[in-house]
This record gives C-alpha cells, structure tokens and sequence, in this order.
C-alpha cells in the first residue's frame, strides 16, 4: 500500500513539477496552489519557490537551448563548469549545498 501512495506522490510531483517548470507564471502559481494542497491533506510542510533553485534552473535551460544538449550535468556552459549537476550548480546560486542532503529539495 505504501508503494502505491509512493507512487502516486511521484507521479504527481512529475507532472505539477512540468507545468511548474514550462507553464506561464499563472499556471505556476495555480500549480504551487494544487500542490500545497496535497501536502497540507498529508500533513506535510508547503512548498515555497526558491529563487536560488529557479536561477539556477532558468541558467541551465539556456545552456542547454544555447549550447544544444539535453542533460541533467552541464555539457556546456556559460554559468558553470563543465559536467556540473545540480547538486552542484545551485550551492553557486545560494542554495545551500547541505539542504540537497537533509531531504530537502
């Protein structure tokens, strides 16, 4: 049963996590809003937007679109070295590199 609820959690984090990502910023909102949601009906902490996470995100979109690769590591870049991921990348736009360890993403 447990799986299951695992599953479906991820499933859902997937899909709301596109829309964040590619949708316009009404639609990201509504998708914060939705997601709160059901964490608050699980008993879980919201989420809040990140502007560390979401400059780092926003940069390597662009090295990607710019540089014409598909990759969770920095293939080329005009932000960050070669080969960096995001546990990587983001410490440099402030995120703290020991929240990537302490199961907060």
């Amino acid at each position: 049963m447990r799986v299951h609820r695992y599953a479906g959690f991820a499933a859902l984090g997937l899909t709301l996590g596109l829309v964040l990502i590619l949708a316009p910023v009404p639609e990201k909102a509504r998708a914060l809003e939705l997601i709160n949601g059901h964490r608050e009906a699980n008993r879980l902490a919201p989420l809040v937007p990140s502007e560390a996470l979401s400059t780092a995100r926003e940069r390597h979109l662009d090295d990607m679109a710019t540089y014409n690769f598909f990759s969770h590591n920095s293939e080329a870049s005009s932000y960050y070295p070669t080969g960096f991921a995001y546990r990587d990348r983001t410490p440099l736009e402030g995120y703290p590199a020991d929240a990537h360890t302490s199961g907060n993403t």
